[in-house]
């Protein structure tokens, strides 16, 4: 009997300072998830710009995070995403469909979380796809996982 209450006693003095642990990490990432500009040191070349050319389609270029999150009248999409994960892969020409629907109001940003390391975790990504939506630079709310175009439009802050 007194075998069971020692080994109970051990386990214990582990998991405490684990919880202790544990609660302060998730503490620290509340606090990363509420901020809107990344860290300082972040590259400033931090993503893709989605950008409607005409009929042509869809042209990509590399653009300043702090700029474009903050683009005045527009809704920026920031897609947080990987080569390797298929949702984030199928949810890419859904996102063009609601670049191509709304360019006149619609910013979409491509942030690879295996290239931008510390920019996704300054956003407490934590599975992908993710999106965050921002408005004149102010979180606006978001989604995870794959939606269609028209799903995106009808999330999409007002």
């Amino acid at each position: 009997m007194s075998r069971t209450a020692d080994s109970s006693c051990h386990s214990t003095v582990f998991v405490m300072p684990v919880a202790i642990f544990a609660l302060l990490t998730l503490v620290g990432c509340a606090d990363a998830i509420r901020a809107v500009a990344p860290p300082a040191d972040t590259a400033v070349k931090a993503m893709v710009e989605l950008v409607v050319v005409g009929e042509s389609g869809i042209e990509h270029q590399e653009v300043d995070f702090h700029e474009f999150v903050r683009t005045p009248g527009k809704i920026v999409i920031v897609d947080f995403w990987a080569h390797w994960c298929g949702p984030c892969r199928m949810l890419a020409p859904e996102l063009e469909k609601v670049a191509k629907a709304r360019p006149d109001e619609v910013v979409v940003l491509k942030v690879n979380v295996d290239e931008h390391v510390e920019l996704s975790s300054h956003f407490g990504i934590g599975s992908i796809p993710d999106l965050r939506f921002f408005k004149d630079g102010l979180p606006a709310g978001g989604v995870r996982g794959f939606r269609t175009a028209a799903e995106l439009l009808r999330e999409l802050p007002e």
